[in-house]
């Protein structure tokens, strides 16, 4: 126990999984916002669709949502292009990674807030990781505590990733249609978030939803307990991989299967992440 708590307030121990990880993340951040180029003023210009939110009470979200009293509506524009530039910054290696994400998580979560009557749990897992994102450091540092609190913040984000599992599997365990298993086959049946031909093909097909619906459940119930185990973790992450892709092709949710995706890299072990920052910046 004794040699545990040392390594955790000493050295730095996953500075090499942390730089992959947050490149992962900032690239993801870039993409999810590029998408609303081409809509950029119905999302966030003056004549924006979405009905602007006034919450009381809450200081954070006061900041977070501050720019929807602004009657012109052009600075979430600004904030936009803002959040675009420094996350090209970020992701070309400039020297400023604490400021850069502080400035990051702040600017984002105001563009996921503005919009978020239309959001899912994608969008509410991006600015978690992002708000992670600040406690961690890509390198040894001098100071003890800023590798403790790298150190912590790493553990933190990924006891929030599997409780977010652990929670899915459990609450899954105490309604009919998953364990029945035509959970898939109901969620097919919804167009925004199926395709036609998935909707034909599962109602002459119901054993596709049964083993669909039955794999959910033994992944997602599993998964909290195999991702701490180096010999199988891997193996989990690949399933992982391929049954978030299949969500999000398959219901019309990508950006919700890539940041889980992107949350996977938070298991990466640092031998393997130094390789893979190896190649990387040789390129």
């Amino acid at each position: 126990m004794n040699k545990l708590i040392a390594e955790y307030t000493t050295i730095n121990k996953y500075a090499n999984s942390i730089w992959v990880f947050r490149k992962a993340l900032y690239l993801f951040v870039l993409w999810y916002l590029i998408r609303y180029l081409p809509f950029l003023d119905e999302f966030y210009g003056p004549d924006s669709f979405i009905v602007k939110q006034h919450v009381f009470g809450n200081p954070l979200k006061w900041i977070l949502l501050i720019l929807n009293y602004d009657n012109n509506g052009i600075w979430y524009v600004l904030v936009y292009w803002l959040d675009v530039v420094l996350l090209t910054m970020a992701l070309l290696g400039t020297k400023q990674q604490r400021g850069l994400a502080i400035a990051v998580y702040f600017l984002t979560c105001m563009l996921i807030f503005k919009s978020i009557s239309i959001t899912n749990a994608g969008e509410q897992l991006c600015y978690i990781l992002l708000f992670f994102n600040m406690t961690l450091t890509t390198h040894n540092a001098k100071g003890i505590w800023v590798n403790t609190v790298s150190n912590f913040g790493l553990l933190g984000a990924r006891t929030m990733l599997v409780l977010l599992y652990v929670i899915a599997g459990y609450s899954k365990l105490f309604g009919d249609h998953w364990l029945n298993g035509d959970a898939f086959y109901l969620v097919s049946q919804v167009p925004e978030y199926s395709h036609p031909w998935i909707q034909a093909l599962l109602k002459g097909n119901m054993w596709i939803s049964w083993l669909a619906s039955g794999f959910t459940l033994l992944y997602q119930l599993t998964f909290p307990i195999a991702v701490w185990f180096r010999k199988i973790r891997y193996k989990w992450m690949v399933a992982g991989v391929a049954f978030h892709l299949a969500i999000g092709f398959f219901h019309n949710i990508m950006d919700f299967s890539l940041i889980m995706v992107v949350a996977y890299f938070l298991f990466y072990h640092d031998s393997k992440a130094e390789r893979l920052k190896l190649n990387i910046t040789s390129l």
